[in-house]
């Protein structure tokens, strides 16, 4: 299975390990208007972004299944809904309690 990380500025970085994971969310702490959240993309197409106000979206571009958020994720929830995309656990974090649409940063 294949995923990447996406960190503030936009660059991709291949299958990124716990400690790359948390370095990435680290970097919501210099977040401005112009760069707002970070990523985990899995080869799927589904997505987790992370944003510094505590909003998460989980979508698909890919799909037809509209984008879902939720707010005031704490940052280590949202490294375990990192974790489990990384793996492919598509289902349980659909599972999870989203709300519909993009949410606001």
């Amino acid at each position: 299975m294949s995923f990447h990380g996406s960190d503030l500025m936009g660059a991709s970085l291949p299958e990124p390990t716990l400690d790359e994971m948390r370095e990435l969310l680290s970097q919501l702490d210099r977040a401005d208007g112009e760069h707002t959240d970070v990523s985990v993309v899995h080869e799927s197409g589904w997505s987790l972004s992370v944003f510094a106000s505590g909003l998460v979206v989980w979508e698909n571009v890919e799909s037809e299944v509209p984008p879902q958020h939720q707010r005031d994720v704490p940052r280590d929830r949202a490294l375990d809904l990192w974790l489990r995309l990384a793996r492919g656990d598509i289902e349980s974090i659909a599972g999870e309690p989203w709300r519909p649409g993009y949410g606001a940063a």
